[in-house]
């Protein structure tokens, strides 16, 4: 009884979805109410029994004419019986008896014997009436004279009384079979058993990371910062079960950025393409916790490429920033002193990959961006090559860190894809990050790489800057001369 609750609610739910996908809440539930009465009046949620010679028969009732589990009679509905399996298979049994049923559901709010749509007691009745006696016998339910009013007032104890009740002992109990899989004529539509997916984390053939939670899986699209699905439940992170792509087919999936989840519970985590201030001395690994590559000296001003959370507890969180040539990882603390390590800062670092917001960049491919309502969403128009733009916003997504920004063209407001981080960098090959003459708040990161800017105190005298141009342009000439 247990399984077979869980089949026909999910059924049931999947056949109304299907027929009717902006069903509300309340109708879905008084539907999954409906089926299981109905279910319930024509064979006790029955579809095979064993029969009086030990062997296992499919059910049949009304003198051998009613079959399956709702009963479809082959005297009305022969060919359906008799050439196309409705009355061996149960999902076919099941889905064939409620197109009936959806029928006189969908009909019942035009007759007279129905008061209004969501009295779905009575709406209940009459599509019964009409399943058990035709679609001329909707309102027979009101008739307690009639030939089968019986069959109506017996209908309706079993709605009112649901006694099926006494043998379910957990209405959320997942079923064992894939409905949805099984409808729509698949193989092998078998559901794992999800308690053994419960505390712990799942990762799928695919790439994705995910735990389940809630009768459904919520996902990560790689597991580099899986801990940051704890915002959603709490899971060991240290049991791990691996799935193929089959094994999760027809489970309601719920995908998320780990940009926006990560921030939404660590405190304080500098996103993507902040600019930090360094405050102590600190080594740069090669990846979070790894060996040491360099050390970075306190102060320095670096750009945040991307972010690791460990430790579903503390939060430990480490960036990957590029200085003096290397790229690596620095640890940036726990919740506890994350302040002590780094702070967000509007001084922009010499070394600088990714605009950022207020900031102007050149649109670089010869065809130009797409111009998008949401990343990646609704095509508004193509922004030219060569043509500027104040960065409005941005937002990173996915393991490779997309970058999208947001700015105006001819009045619209839209997103255009800003390349990635991961792997190489390519955000060079779209946008180019406009020098507007203003960098006061430039900061040399130390990388040796001769690129210091002179002008980073505020400019120099412009006569002094003339004569020392002029000067190297002679010292170079003659050097031409003397080769």
């Amino acid at each position: 009884m247990q399984e077979l609750y869980a089949f026909i609610r999910d059924a049931a739910e999947y056949y109304l979805l299907t027929r009717k996908p902006d069903a509300s809440s309340d109708e879905r539930t008084a539907w999954q109410h409906a089926i299981y009465a109905v279910a319930h009046q024509e064979s006790f949620w029955s579809h095979y029994r064993d029969a009086t010679d030990g062997n296992m028969k499919m059910m049949r009732g009304d003198s051998g004419h009613g079959h399956g589990m709702m009963q479809i009679d082959d005297r009305w509905h022969f060919v359906a019986i008799s050439e196309e399996g409705k009355g061996f298979k149960l999902i076919e049994n099941m889905i064939y008896a409620m197109d009936i049923y959806y029928a006189a559901w969908e009909d019942a709010p035009e007759q007279w014997c129905l008061d209004s749509t969501t009295n779905w007691r009575d709406r209940s009745r009459s599509a019964y009436s009409a399943y058990n006696g035709g679609p001329t016998q909707i309102c027979r339910w009101t008739d307690p004279d009639d030939t089968w009013a019986q069959n109506d007032i017996n209908f309706a104890t079993k709605y009112d009384n649901h006694s099926w009740d006494s043998y379910i002992a957990d209405t959320s109990h997942i079923s064992t079979i894939n409905v949805e899989c099984l409808a729509e004529d698949g193989s092998n539509c078998y559901q794992p058993d999800f308690s053994a997916w419960d505390n712990r984390l799942l990762k799928i053939d695919t790439g994705d990371t995910c735990i389940y939670s809630g009768n459904q899986l919520h996902c990560l699209d790689s597991d580099r910062n899986a801990v940051c699905l704890t915002h959603i439940a709490d899971f060991d992170l240290t049991q791990i079960t691996n799935l193929a792509s089959g094994d999760i087919a027809g489970i309601t999936k719920s995908d998320y950025n780990q940009h926006q989840i990560c921030d939404d519970l660590v405190t304080n985590l500098h996103p993507v393409g902040s600019f930090i201030h360094i405050l102590q001395d600190t080594e740069l690994t090669g990846s979070p916790g790894g060996g040491k590559i360099g050390d970075i000296p306190a102060h320095y001003i670096l750009q945040v490429l991307d972010f690791q959370v460990e430790d579903k507890l503390n939060h430990d969180r480490y960036y990957m920033v590029t200085f003096d040539g290397q790229t690596g990882y620095i640890y940036a603390g726990d919740t506890a002193d994350q302040t002590t390590w780094t702070e967000i800062t509007t001084e922009i670092p010499a070394n600088q990959l990714i605009p950022v917001t207020g900031q102007t960049i050149r649109i670089v491919p010869e065809s130009g961006i797409n111009l998008r309502e949401t990343p990646g969403g609704t095509l508004i128009s193509a922004v030219p090559n060569g043509t500027e733009h104040t960065i409005q916003s941005y937002i990173v997504r996915d393991t490779d860190n997309k970058i999208y920004y947001e700015l105006d063209y001819e009045g619209q407001s839209g997103f255009i894809y800003g390349g990635h981080i991961f792997d190489p960098p390519t955000v060079e090959n779209w946008v180019a990050l406009v020098d507007t003459g203003d960098d006061s708040n430039q900061n040399d990161d130390g990388d040796n790489s001769g690129d210091q800017d002179s002008n980073s105190g505020g400019g120099g005298n412009p006569c002094i800057i003339f004569i020392l141009t002029l000067v190297s342009i002679l010292a170079r000439s003659r050097k031409k001369q003397e080769i």
